[in-house]
């Protein structure tokens, strides 16, 4: 028996049933009152003893999203407790905001924490790894979207993903950490749901003790995990300065800050064409199939949506701008260049200037960069002397094509 499955599945899954919440337990049969009692019971109904008040079904959910993302029912000798599993993403540090920013080893524990017993947890052992696992993709891929919404396509950018055998690696051996106590405090809102939890880690063998989980609700019932916040108590600083990476040469990091303004027009604000590459007419915004607030581009920067698109794929792969450009913020109509009108806010807890990088080749022809953001605890700061409280792990991939190098995934931390 390989090294994990004993001392996971036999450790974890079998104390702890991890398909989902435990059954509650059977209401306990009240004795058949006699013939007399119960004619003094209907004289007096004051005295009789008010029914148990049915489960509040938003609290069971809030407990289901807490059992799914690393919780389980432990019973002891004072009872039942919801606590944290032997393997949790409770036990990650870092917070995360997009199912990506995941690390790929938390994604591959989380997943082994949804293997039970009839999924014949032998059939994942790596043939070519003595107590190794080997994931097929189909069903990896299948439950990270299903609770996480996660891409397959960026799943599979990653050293774990094993493109011939189809599947994802993950090595054995390790041991599971403490579990711990939950408690939790939930507001429901018509299309999602905000849990604060709290773990009672008496002995500090956890990175947090505060999470707030957030899981997006959907009109057929079930729900998604959307994101959720940490604050470690201590928070390394991981990776190095941009300065001190020496994997990526001069050229690629200006093709990742160029990336980064096509980003940041396609996520924050399409204002920035006016400044960095023309003029819109933003007085006119006209309807293009149905939908109002596009203006026509008046620079001479660009000549038609096609040159726009050549231009921006000089740093991003035409994949990439595709999958940015799905709702339309530039569009072509009669000819001309159109402009969708839109802007949102931005993170003001995120320390600009304190990101740290780390990298891995996966393969001649991609690259692998992790960038970690720092953010405040949420007070008002001093942005220079701020102290980093949460960390996020924010994937970026670089993809070398027949034109040469592209920016083919990144996220804005702010």
């Amino acid at each position: 028996m390989r090294t994990m499955i004993a001392v996971f599945i036999a450790a974890a899954l079998a104390l702890s049933g991890c398909g989902g919440p435990e059954a509650p337990p059977p209401e306990v049969p009240v004795s058949p009152a006699s013939p007399a009692s119960q004619e003094t019971l209907s004289e007096s109904p004051a005295s009789q003893l008010d029914p148990e008040p049915a489960p509040d079904p938003d609290d069971a959910l809030a407990q289901e999203i807490i059992l799914a993302y690393g919780g389980e029912m432990v019973t002891q000798k004072d009872g039942t407790h919801l606590k944290t599993k032997l393997f949790s993403l409770f036990q990650m540090p870092y917070s995360w905001h997009r199912p990506e920013e995941i690390p790929p080893e938390w994604r591959s524990l989380w997943f082994l924490t949804t293997i039970g017993e009839e999924d014949q947890p032998d059939r994942y052992a790596d043939p070519q790894e003595e107590g190794g696992w080997l994931f097929p993709q189909e069903v990896y891929e299948e439950r990270l979207a299903a609770r996480f919404g996660a891409d397959p396509e960026i799943l599979r950018a990653s050293p774990d993903y094993d493109q011939e055998r189809k599947g994802y690696r993950m090595a054995g051996g390790g041991d599971g950490g403490v579990q711990q106590k939950i408690t939790y405090e939930f507001q429901r809102q018509e299309s999602y749901v905000v849990i604060d939890i709290t773990l009672e880690d008496e002995y500090n063998n956890s990175w947090a003790q505060q999470f707030r989980l957030i899981a997006d609700l959907r009109e057929d019932g079930g729900w998604t995990f959307r994101s959720c916040e940490c604050q470690p108590r201590e928070l390394p600083l991981w990776g190095e300065e941009q300065g001190d990476l020496t994997v990526l040469t001069a050229e690629q990091w200006e093709l990742l800050d160029q990336a980064e303004q096509w980003v940041r027009i396609f996520q924050v604000s399409t204002d920035s064409m006016e400044n960095y590459y023309g003029t819109v007419d933003y007085g006119n915004p006209v309807q293009i199939d149905g939908y109002g607030g596009r203006c026509l581009y008046t620079g001479d920067r660009y000549q038609s949506f096609q040159d726009l698109r050549a231009q921006s794929c000089t740093s991003l792969t035409e994949a990439f701008f595709d999958s940015l450009n799905q709702y339309g913020t530039f569009v072509d109509y009669q000819g001309n260049l159109y402009v969708l009108d839109g802007a949102r806010g931005t993170n003001n807890t995120y320390l600009w200037g304190k990101d740290r990088f780390s990298s891995q080749q996966l393969g001649e022809d991609r690259i692998l960069l992790t960038r970690y953001a720092y953010y405040t605890d949420g007070a008002l700061f001093d942005q220079e002397n701020a102290e980093p409280a949460r960390v996020r792990a924010m994937p970026i991939l670089l993809n070398k094509t027949a034109e040469g190098w592209r920016v083919d995934h990144l996220e804005l931390p702010y």
